[in-house]
C-alpha cells in the first residue's frame, strides 16, 4: 500500500478546490490577475471560478479605475467560518 492520502477539506468538497483556493485567498481585495498570479491558474480559469461564486452571492467584483478588484462577501466569510472553523 502507498502513502495514506489526506481527505480533503471539507470545503472543497462542496465548491471544488479551485474555487475554496479562490475564497480562501480572499482576505483582503485582489484583482483577478493579481489572484491567478498566486494560485497558479490561468487568468481565464479564475475568471470562469470567480463568475461561479459570484453567482453564488459568495464574492462581489468591484471596478476601481481601470482595475477589478475581488472581494468575499459576508456570505463567502461566513461560509469559510462554518467549514473551516
Amino acid at each position: 500500500p502507498g502513502p495514506a492520502r489526506r481527505p480533503a477539506p471539507a470545503l472543497d468538497g462542496l465548491l471544488g478546490s479551485p474555487r475554496a483556493a479562490v475564497l480562501r485567498a480572499l482576505d483582503q481585495p485582489v484583482t483577478a490577475g493579481a489572484l491567478a498570479a498566486r494560485l497558479v491558474l490561468a487568468p481565464s480559469s479564475v475568471t470562469h471560478h470567480l463568475a461561479a461564486l459570484e453567482r453564488a452571492g459568495l464574492i462581489r467584483r468591484e471596478r476601481v479605475g481601470q482595475r477589478v478588484y475581488v472581494h468575499r462577501r459576508s456570505r463567502g466569510t461566513a461560509l469559510l467560518n462554518l467549514y473551516e472553523p
